[in-house]
């Protein structure tokens, strides 16, 4: 959930780059995450929480889970005319 809150993008790229983020992340969950992680230290919802309370997860960091998923979900959070940003 961003809205209304500043956020900072940052693009991987490489081989694997999307597999090696999501490995440094680790679990999506913020509670589940390991502490030595990013998600793990800084995160202080749940999933569990957010669906007892009928909303999505605050989460602090997202990535995208595959290389395939990343141009559709750059669309969906910046708009296509960013896209440029991509290559």
């Amino acid at each position: 959930m961003y809205v209304g809150r500043q956020v900072v993008v940052a693009i991987a790229e490489g081989k694997d780059a999307a597999a090696n983020v999501r490995r440094r992340l680790r679990h999506s969950d913020p509670a589940r995450a390991d502490p030595a992680t990013i998600r793990g230290r800084f995160g202080t919802d749940s999933f569990d929480r957010a669906r007892r309370e009928g909303r999505l997860a605050d989460s602090i960091t997202h990535s995208s889970d595959s290389s395939r998923d990343v141009e559709r979900e750059f669309d969906n959070w910046f708009g296509p005319e960013f896209r440029y940003l991509l290559r």
